[in-house]
């Protein structure tokens, strides 16, 4: 949260891989799981006449079966939606990324396990991501960076069109003890990777 008292921020468990994400939110005042799909009678939903037409103007119908995550909003204007339920913002196209920070990676051991140094200079040169499932955004955003200390400010190089259809690989060239990665699309469509290669070279040992 924020000094705003609303929440802004979601930890979102993955039970299939047992990991976690941390996902923005937009001035939330509650998060609940329920009841939230409504269809509505209205005079510009129904095309008969009132001869005609069985309904009851004014009345609702949801499906008691069907239970999502619902979300009041009542900074920028009062609201009930639904989370999850689509991938835009109230019709409005999004930016979804993913980041990974302090990678420390420096190849791999003689019996295959990935090796690390957090003291020494790696090079990043080139960048492998292994996306799944549905392609259809066509193109994301690849940004590569580098820290010298945790704590410290990260150095970043980009962002590079990557088609997904098409490409392999992108081009780097950028150096420090920590690397980093980011992969955004600005867009209504799923994407999801499943991996990624990176190329480094280790430029120096402490």
């Amino acid at each position: 949260g924020t000094s705003s008292g609303y929440l802004t921020k979601a930890l979102i468990w993955n039970w299939e891989y047992n990991t976690w994400t941390i996902k923005d939110l937009e001035d939330l005042s509650f998060v609940t799981y329920g009841q939230g799909e409504v269809s509505d009678n209205s005079f510009d939903a129904s095309s008969g006449s009132f001869d005609t037409d069985s309904g009851f103007f004014g009345t609702t119908a949801g499906n008691p079966a069907k239970f999502q995550l619902l979300a009041g909003k009542v900074y920028g204007g009062n609201s009930l939606e639904h989370l999850d339920e689509n991938y835009d913002n109230n019709g409005t196209a999004y930016r979804s990324y993913i980041e990974r920070t302090g990678l420390t990676l420096t190849g791999r051991s003689e019996n295959g396990i990935p090796a690390t140094n957090p003291a020494s200079v790696k090079m990043l040169k080139r960048v492998y991501p292994k996306f799944a499932g549905n392609t259809s955004p066509g193109t994301v955003q690849i940004s590569v960076g580098a820290q010298d200390y945790v704590e410290g400010p990260i150095t970043w190089q980009g962002p590079f069109t990557f088609n997904i259809n098409q490409d392999r690989y992108i081009d780097c060239l950028i150096s420090g003890r920590y690397l980093a990665l980011k992969i955004e699309e600005q867009g209504n469509l799923p994407w999801a990777l499943t991996g990624y290669v990176l190329d480094i070279d280790e430029v120096s040992r402490i």
